[in-house]
């Protein structure tokens, strides 16, 4: 989401909360600027009735962690998901 704010994903985020807590926190960022996206006019205010949106890639990858019952495979998808985020700005 190119046109949407700057995920608030910061260092200190990273180093103190679980793997679960920060998918989580990723998810409802993404999903909250998906939400704002298609719900706000250009003048800045929002629409009277709800406009649908669909939830990016990075979140419905997060929410497949998040489900898989292998959790050490989910852990270390979601942890590699984190790295590419911090790391090249994208996942």
């Amino acid at each position: 989401m190119k046109s949407c704010k700057k995920s608030m994903f910061t260092r200190s985020i990273i180093m103190s909360k679980s793997w679960r807590d920060k998918a989580n926190k990723l998810i409802a960022e993404d999903c909250m600027a998906a939400y704002l996206k298609a719900n706000t006019r250009k003048n800045g205010k929002r629409y009277k009735r709800h406009h649908p949106y669909s939830v990016s890639e990075l979140a419905d990858r997060l929410i497949t962690c998040l489900d898989n019952q292998d959790q050490v495979a989910a852990e270390a998808e979601a942890k590699r998901i984190f790295l590419d985020l911090a790391v090249y700005g994208r996942a």
